[in-house]
């Protein structure tokens, strides 16, 4: 459940980010533009490491828990292989006492051959030991050293018995000297029963669940073992044609009983065996030839000895016939075994192939939503972002190439691009009327110089940089007797007068003063600054310049146009503006009562004399 509520979290998250993305230059400047504070791709990597995190512990869950049944299958697997190789280490004893108990009781005809088949089954035996000395690592540990060295040792002395009798003449060995040497092939047996015993418990203990097969094995093998015993204990009177004692046929009728107990308790086990058509077939085999043969058998040859000791069989008719009804039970045990690893090794592979199964598919999912990432990246993140620049480039007038270059993107991406491309012209066409919209809301229709409106917002805002309430300086002329060259000349003269007035004074002051049309045939030019007598001079050199141009009508008229000025300094902001344009009125109304043609100024709230201050010469007369 957590894993879907994460999941769920980081698609969330993806899909916020795309759809951020698309709303993300609504405002630029709320967004901190281009590199905003929170990186959407950032959201886009985020939500995709959240999802790929959920997948990755998700699969970790699944692939863990693969991964614990694989290990069990591979550890039960294992397991079981070493108790096989500890089950027939006993089995090989137990097999090796029949070669033994032939040469034992072989005549001189045939004692080389009894000796040759016993040297082969020892062989066996010893390799089945070997391979207790090499089994891999498991974890169920290595066999005790200690305890096997301990069979070793006794089987090397019940087998040094066993050669002392064998190689005895016959007439010259004795009963108690075969039975000793059986009994201590019998003490082997039980010594390694104890390692038998430690490894299926530690199989149990690892896995609970193969108890049963445990102990379905180990019964199997005790069946052999005892089948076997059976018949060791009756070569002996056989051999020397005794009659069988009371205690030798009560031993016989003991293992015989114990015999049918272990046939009947492996019985109530078969629900573990049943489904496989070749374990039933070694069971019911072993079922006909000992049960029902070799049994019988040993049961006629007892029958024999407790009235006599005139058998009709020799020792060596009777192990060869008895010792192939007791291969149906190693057959039994074989099969069993076989099977048993058959199923864990099949269970074992197929956790394994699981396990590869899911590892592959969670480093194709893993694979897949780095490529998602990628993709995402290269052919929506990355176009997108080029495009949220490009508008917020758009929107602050910067210039933007909105095309795809590479031919790399296609289908919406190339449509947007082409929108985009369709909004910097409609950008570019909005910024050209409102460019020409401000041009004539600021300038003067008829000489192309500012307007009131202009200087009105720069004399109380302040000239370039500079603040209100900075100091300034205002400069207002006034066209002498405009109106008579109007009525002499027409009013289409009258306005080549106001352009040559404007373009000649345009070209005198500096570049960063503003000259505007103050109203009619008046005139301002505003600086900033408060050096009064730098504005006077500035005044005199445009008067005196406007006094010596010489403008000439369409119709060849000279006209001669003289302007009256007045200057005043003060400070911007509403009331200092409007003060000051109250004062450089007040001067310029002084310059046309003393005349015309002439720049009177107002300095330290007063208007000034004729006589003007040292620091501001006094104007020559007009000429």
């Amino acid at each position: 459940m957590i894993f879907k509520v994460a999941f769920a979290l980081g698609i969330g998250v993806v899909r916020k980010s795309i759809l951020e993305l698309l709303l993300r230059h609504r405002n630029p400047k709320a967004e901190g533009g281009r590199r905003g504070k929170h990186s959407l791709q950032r959201k886009f990597v985020l939500g995709i490491g959240v999802v790929t995190i959920c997948i990755v512990f998700l699969s970790i869950t699944v692939l863990q828990r693969v991964y614990n049944d694989y290990a069990e299958a591979r550890d039960n697997f294992a397991g079981i292989s070493s108790y096989w190789l500890v089950l027939d280490a006993a089995n090989r004893i137990s097999a090796e006492r029949g070669p033994a108990n032939v040469a034992m009781a072989s005549t001189n005809i045939d004692n080389a051959a009894s000796l040759q088949r016993l040297a082969a089954s020892r062989t066996l035996t010893d390799q089945s030991q070997d391979r207790l000395d090499i089994q891999p690592p498991s974890p169920f540990g290595p066999v005790p050293a200690s305890l096997l060295r301990q069979v070793r040792q006794q089987l090397l002395r019940a087998r040094n018995n066993v050669d002392h009798v064998a190689a005895l003449p016959p007439a010259g060995r004795r009963p108690d000297d075969m039975k000793s040497a059986i009994a201590n092939m019998f003490e082997v047996v039980d010594l390694l029963r104890v390692l038998t015993v430690w490894r299926g418990n530690t199989v149990i203990a690892r896995d609970p669940s193969l108890a049963g097969n445990v102990v379905i094995a180990s019964l199997l093998t005790d069946l052999r073992e005892y089948g076997g015993r059976m018949g060791s204990q009756i070569i002996v009177p056989v051999t020397f044609h005794q009659k069988l004692s009371q205690e030798e046929g009560d031993a016989k009728d003991q293992t015989r009983a114990h015999l049918l107990e272990i046939w009947r308790t492996i019985e109530s086990f078969r629900v573990l065996f049943e489904d496989d058509a070749r374990v039933l077939q070694a069971h019911d085999e072993a079922e006909r030839l000992f049960f029902g043969e070799g049994v019988g058998y040993i049961d006629s040859v007892v029958s024999q000895g407790k009235q006599s000791g005139d058998y009709l069989t020799t020792a060596s008719e009777l192990t060869e016939r008895y010792v192939p009804t007791l291969r149906t039970l190693e057959r039994f045990r074989v099969v069993f075994l076989d099977v048993l690893l058959e199923t864990m090794g099949g269970i074992r592979d197929h956790a394994w192939f699981k396990l590869v199964e899911i590892s592959l598919a969670t480093a194709a999912i893993l694979l897949t939503l780095v490529g998602l990432m990628l993709s995402a990246h290269f052919f929506l993140f990355k176009p997108l972002l080029l495009a949220g620049e490009a508008v917020v480039d758009l929107a602050e007038e910067r210039e933007v190439n909105v095309t795809d270059p590479a031919g790399i993107y296609g289908g919406e991406m190339l449509r947007l691009f082409d929108a985009i491309g369709v909004l910097r012209g409609k950008l570019s066409e909005r910024s050209e009327l409102t460019r020409q919209l401000k041009n004539e809301a600021e300038t003067d229709g008829l000489t192309g110089i500012s307007n009131r409106r202009v200087l009105d917002f720069v004399g109380e805002n302040g000239i370039g940089e500079a603040a209100a309430p900075s100091a300034r300086c205002l400069i207002l002329l006034d066209v002498d007797h405009f109106k008579a060259i109007n009525d002499t000349h027409g009013h289409g003269v009258g306005d080549l007068v106001l352009k040559e007035v404007a373009s000649l004074v345009r070209s005198i002051v500096p570049p960063r003063a503003i000259v505007a049309r103050f109203g009619g045939e008046e005139f301002a030019v505003l600086i900033d600054g408060a050096d009064l007598g730098r504005a006077v001079t500035l005044g005199r050199e445009i008067r005196l310049a406007l006094q010596q141009h010489r403008m000439v009508t369409a119709k060849g008229t000279q006209i001669n146009v003289t302007a009256s000025f007045g200057v005043a300094t003060g400070l911007g902001g509403l009331d200092g503006w409007n003060r000051l344009i109250e004062e450089a009125d007040l001067a310029l109304y002084r310059a046309k009562s003393d005349g015309r043609n002439r720049v009177r100024f107002f300095m330290n709230g007063a208007m000034a004399q004729k006589d003007c201050p040292k620091t501001l010469n006094t104007e020559p007369r007009p000429s």
